[in-house]
Formats: structure tokens, C-alpha cells, sequence
């Protein structure tokens, strides 16, 4: 398959990916999602796309905010965050366990054009989590 036929199926294949994909820019306005992101958030699409990042209210981002109009995110400052947990809130206000993979994203020249991140949830495993240990409470203090 050449370059140019694998562009026709992007799409296509972000879209089958199970976990969220969102792509901002440098000022953190979300630009792109797939699928998995909107079913993940309860956010439609169109209801995110121009809109600030922090719309996700996410715990780790919160702290990765930068003081003094530097660098207004870490992730811009570092290049990447890799399997870092968070929490992150849906459209309904639930919130989420998940781990983030970010990257930023440069042009041919080296500039920052963006960024891409990836939000796994991982709400359920967390939860089976904390029922086993609360089950092993349970037996310890029997």
C-alpha cells in the first residue's frame, strides 16, 4: 500500500482505535477526536472541537499549568507524558480513571504545531481493584 492510499484509510483507522484520541493546538484548543473520545467523555464532537482542553477539568493537567505565560502546559515544555493516570471529568460530571499518553506534534521545520494525547479508561479496573482489596479486608480481619 503507498503513503498516499493509507491517508484515504486515517480515518478510518483512528476511528476504530478503542481508546480517545484528541489533537490541540499550541494554546490547547482541541482541533480533532475520534470516536473512542467522545464515547469516553460524553462529549459529541462538535461540542469540543475549538474549545479550550481544560474542558476535561483532568487532575494531572491541572497541576501541569504553568505559571507566567511560559509554556502554558508541561506537555509543551517536555515533549510527552507516558502512562501518567489521571482523573477526568465527562459531560454528565462523572468522572473517569484513566492514563494518558501525550506527545507534542512538529512541523517539518521542528515547530510545535500541537499536540496529540491518547486517554485510556481505566475506570473499571480500578473499581475490580478496589473491590478486591476491600475484600481482602474483609478476610484479614477474620
Amino acid at each position: 500500500m503507498l503513503d498516499k492510499e493509507l491517508d484515504n484509510y486515517w480515518e478510518t483507522v483512528v476511528n476504530t482505535i478503542r481508546d480517545g484520541i484528541m489533537i490541540i493546538n499550541p494554546n490547547g484548543a482541541i482541533v480533532s477526536v475520534n470516536r473512542a473520545f467522545e464515547v469516553i467523555t460524553g462529549y459529541a464532537r462538535g461540542e469540543v472541537i475549538g474549545k479550550p482542553c481544560t474542558i476535561l477539568d483532568c487532575d494531572i493537567c491541572e497541576k501541569a499549568l504553568m505559571p507566567n505565560g511560559s509554556p502554558w502546559c508541561v506537555l509543551f515544555e517536555s515533549g510527552s507524558i507516558k502512562k501518567t493516570k489521571c482523573i477526568i471529568k465527562r459531560k454528565d460530571g462523572s468522572y473517569i480513571h484513566a492514563v494518558k499518553n501525550a506527545s507534542i506534534l512538529n512541523d517539518t521545520s521542528g515547530n510545535i504545531i500541537g499536540a496529540v494525547e491518547n486517554i485510556t479508561d481505566i475506570t473499571e479496573i480500578i473499581e475490580k481493584e478496589t473491590q478486591l482489596e476491600a475484600f481482602r479486608q474483609v478476610l484479614r480481619s477474620k
